[in-house]
């Protein structure tokens, strides 16, 4: 531990070591501390050119003979001081090494790299030298921006050398130390446990490396798929590198895949395969405390079985090749049911057990936010456990939590410093929450019309990811609940839903090895919830349980995919097992109707999870209603032969760059064999604002187009309209929905209808110029405040208190000196682009009106209101509260030249 603890105590600072690196074509620049470039990086993209020069110096302590590396996989140039190391700019490299002499001190060094990445072959490119280690990325205690004084930069590379051999001494100390514990423990070792616990580790291995082998064996295993999870923990650790990582913002993504992939590649090279045989030794080495935790729970027979399970296990074996946090998280969970129940065995000195599960529990929780779901049943366990002496029943679980905050405060940190905002881990929670539970959702998290539409208000500041959730959830109860039993369905399931990488296509159908080894998801699963159903009273058993549950229900909570089970992979082993080991032993012991019943037991349960498809497809209600809502405007319009149009919900009021929704309802009276396409577009006069097509009846999960109506049905359907952030308002648009047969192109029917109310309702900004005035007009109280008369031009400025439920005209008449009638002109407001039906509450309204041709001279101007169906004048209420004569406002004079 001395020797460790010096080791990092001797590292020295790197603020400010690296190389100044400039991206084309981005046009980044930033300081780099080690040169590096791979297909795995952000910023790079299918068939685009992409090229980075760095630059800077190279320090040495003496002169001497160097070794670079060429890349083979982009063309490179690197320069030395005056000397051109390698181009392959000019031709093809002779070699993939070239050799350099520089002198002692600051070298002056340029590294340019350019790719046109494809996306189907991996390519590494950067400043690597041969070191006794084999080929290695040039270290940042040698390499500078600009030079400093050379003591420092001597100093930098004699603590990083002094602390990597101290690190060594820890390591071969520990080495020494294991070994001796181990030669003490010989006789133990050599016990028939011991050795087949060994067999049982080397066989998880063996088969662990057979499909390393097979994975690795693909052109393009290294490629990680371009806005994947993996490409994102890959392209955060390579950052971590080169100094850029976590950086200033908070964290989106949990922090601990990065953070380990980080650790592994500062100490082996940014090397995947390292990575992935890391991930497998852990994982092969978790067949032994897979024994010891069910031994604990169950019995020693159960142990050997659940430790052969999960050696054979195809689900933990793939994912522990790919670079997610899905390959740590089943090893992270058992570590934390072994530690749980260690802190609970009888111990004189039980402090150490409980602060380090604590310890990794809040480690876990940076891997795997869900984790911390535990907290408060270990908290609560403890303080049962330690009544009715009340100082412990409060002590013990203070503990708890104290140790389980220790590795997270520093994550919460860095989150309020990047935003000023509380975060205990990521601030993707409620995104995800509302991936699973929008009004769209499948249960899988998929983007939906539903979440574009709330991304664009959250932007805009108008809702919240977790408002948003609720308020879906309230608006439709029903429809969440048969989303919940989809999801859980989809959870038990044996079928792999997959999302970034794929355990087929990725998995079993490359490796002859995974596709032969027996007992996937569905299998494990039956088995696991017999075992619960058999172990009811054993031992520690409720801990396990307690972990099943509570990862599976919070995986359900918020949304489902195949990759999101991983954390129970474990304990799903250790449960299976015991139904296995029930029914030998009831076998051996003649046991007949114990083995009897568990066997039904087991046909039964894995008919259960066998349904779990069908019921995950036909839980979920399709759009259908038995009539048209009362809130819904009928229109009942024949749209070509066979679909009409019933109705629509009412429509909504939109600002310009607002997302919106359309609810249409159809019905068709015969069967139709084809899936017609709606398309939806909105009109300001003769100009098109938006549109959205689609097949009708796909607006929401489930869909149900066309072909599959019965005569008679009334279907919903919802279509997604974006506005435009530069569409003029404020403006009444009128709908246009018209149906057609994508095949053909050939438009069926259409229909214009409604009004649909662009604007930003904003408050009245009186110019200084304008002359008061307060009527009040109509029913619907529009009141004009002030009105300007501006050479030819009559601005009115109205206030709008509701929504309008009356279309009025307004009418604008010019009276001569003596009274009589000159001329007049009528219209709707703003030249008849915002009529007063489509005015909202709190909206102040700018509305210019001609003033109508007449003699020069001087006349009075009067005004007045009529409904345009009627006919009938509005009536006018003057500051007084006075009723005004036939409903006509005398302004003012203005005198026409």
């Amino acid at each position: 531990m001395l020797a460790l603890a010096a080791s990092w105590l001797m590292r020295p600072s790197l603020d400010g070591n690296g190389l100044l690196a400039s991206h084309n074509p981005s046009g980044a620049q930033r300081i780099e501390r080690v040169a590096l470039l791979t297909i795995n990086d952000d910023g790079l993209y299918p068939n685009e050119p992409m090229s980075v020069r760095w630059e800077g110096y190279l320090y040495l302590a003496k002169p001497g003979e160097i070794y670079f590396h060429v890349p083979a996989e982009a063309q490179a140039k690197l320069t030395l001081g005056d000397d051109v190391v390698f181009d392959a700019f000019a031709g093809p490299p002779l070699s993939d090494r070239a050799v350099a002499y520089p002198a002692g001190g600051f070298n002056h060094i340029t590294l340019e790299v350019a790719v046109t990445p494809t996306f189907r072959n991996y390519f590494e490119a950067g400043l690597q030298w041969r070191t006794a280690m084999g080929w290695q990325v040039v270290p940042a205690e040698h390499l500078y921006p600009q030079p400093i004084a050379e003591e420092t930069a001597a100093s930098a590379v004699g603590r990083m050398q002094w602390s990597w051999a101290l690190g060594w001494l820890a390591a071969a100390f520990s080495a020494a130390g294991i070994a001796h514990w181990l030669w003490s423990r010989r006789a133990l070792f050599a016990s028939r446990t011991a050795l087949g616990l060994l067999a049982i580790v080397i066989l998880a291995f063996s088969l662990r490396l057979i499909f390393l082998r097979d994975y690795a064996a693909q052109p393009n295993a290294d490629v990680l798929g371009y806005g994947s999870d993996n490409r994102g923990y890959q392209s955060k650790a390579l950052d971590s590198l080169r100094g850029l990582w976590p950086g200033t913002d908070a964290f989106y993504m949990q922090p601990g895949m990065p953070l380990f992939l980080g650790a592994v590649y500062s100490l082996f090279g940014a090397h995947i395969r390292a990575a992935q045989l890391i991930q497998m030794i852990l994982g092969a080495c978790a067949s032994a405390v897979i024994f010891d935790v069910a031994r604990r729970v169950f019995d020693d027979a159960t142990g050997w079985v659940a430790a052969t399970l999960w050696a054979i296990f195809p689900l933990p074996i793939f994912y522990e090749a790919q670079l997610l946090t899905h390959s740590l998280e089943p090893i992270v969970g058992l570590a934390l049911l072994w530690l749980w129940l260690r802190s609970l065995d009888p111990d004189p000195r039980p402090i150490p057990r409980v602060i380090a599960f604590g310890l990794a529990l809040g480690a876990a929780a940076i891997l795997r936010p869900t984790f911390l779901i535990l907290a408060p049943f270990a908290a609560l366990i403890l303080f049962l456990r330690h009544r009715p002496r009340w100082r412990e029943m409060i002590a013990w679980p203070a503990l708890l939590a104290v140790a389980t905050l220790i590795p997270i405060l520093p994550i919460t940190w860095h989150n309020y410093q990047s935003d000023g905002r509380f975060q205990l881990l990521t601030s993707n929670s409620d995104i995800t929450l509302y991936l699973g539970n929008n009004r769209d959702s499948t249960g899988l998290g998929e983007y939906s019309p539903a979440y574009y539409a709330t991304h664009t208000l959250v932007n805009q500041g108008k809702t919240t990811f977790f408002g948003q959730t609720l308020a879906d959830v309230r608006n439709d109860p029903k429809r969440w609940a048969q989303l919940m039993i989809r999801k859980v369905a989809l959870y038990l399931g044996d079928p792999e839903r997959p999302n970034n990488v794929d355990f087929y296509t990725e998995g079993i159908s490359i490796s002859p090895l995974l596709a032969a080894l027996p007992l996937h998801f569905g299998a494990m699963m039956a088995l696991a919830i017999v075992g619960a159903a058999l172990a009811v009273r054993k031992g520690h058993y409720y801990l396990l349980i307690t972990y099943l549950i509570s990862q599976i229900a919070v995986t359900v909570v918020y949304h489902v995919f195949s990759r999101f089970r991983a954390p129970i992979y474990s304990s799903l082993a250790i449960l299976a097992a015991y139904p296995i080991t029930f029914i030998i032993l009831a076998l051996r012991r003649k046991q007949w109707k114990g083995a009897s019943l568990a066997l039904a037991l087991s046909a039964v349960v894995g008919l259960f999870i066998a349904a779990m498809p069908a019921i995950a497809e036909s839980v979920m209600s399709r759009p259908i209603v038995r009539a048209l809502p009362p809130a819904a405007k009928p229109l009942n319009i024949p749209i070509g032969e066979s679909l009409t149009l019933v109705g629509h919900e009412p429509l909504p009021v939109v600002a310009p760059g607002d997302p919106f929704f359309i609810t249409l309802y159809w019905q068709t009276d015969e069967r139709v064999n084809i899936d017609y396409f709606d398309t939806v577009q909105l009109f300001s006069g003769d100009l098109k604002v938006t549109q959205a097509d689609q097949a009708i009846g796909t607006g929401s999960f489930p869909d149900y187009p066309a072909s599959q109506w019965k005569p008679g049905e009334i279907v919903r359907d919802t279509v997604f309209l974006q506005m435009p952030e530069d569409a003029p308002s404020p403006v009444a648009l009128t709908l246009l929905v018209a149906a057609y047969d994508r095949g053909t192109g050939v438009r069926v029917g259409e229909i214009m209808f409604g009004v649909v109310p662009l604007t930003r309702i904003e408050p009245l900004t009186l110019p200084s110029d304008v002359i008061p005035v307060r009527a009040e007009f109509g029913i619907s109280k529009l009141f004009l405040t002030a009105y300007a008369i501006r050479e030819r031009a009559l601005t009115l400025y109205w206030q709008a208190d509701n929504a309008s439920t009356e279309d009025a005209i307004i009418f604008v008449h010019l009276f001569d000196s003596n009274g009589n009638f000159a001329a007049g002109a009528d219209s709707r407001p703003r030249n008849g682009l915002y009529p007063t039906l489509a005015w909202q509450a709190g909206e102040g309204i700018v509305d210019d009106h001609p003033l109508p041709d007449a003699p020069p001279g001087t006349y009075t101007i009067k005004i007045g209101m009529y409904d345009a169906a009627t006919q009938n004048r509005l009536t006018v209420v003057n500051a007084n509260g006075e009723a005004i004569p036939d409903g006509v406002l005398v302004l003012g004079a203005v005198t026409l030249p």
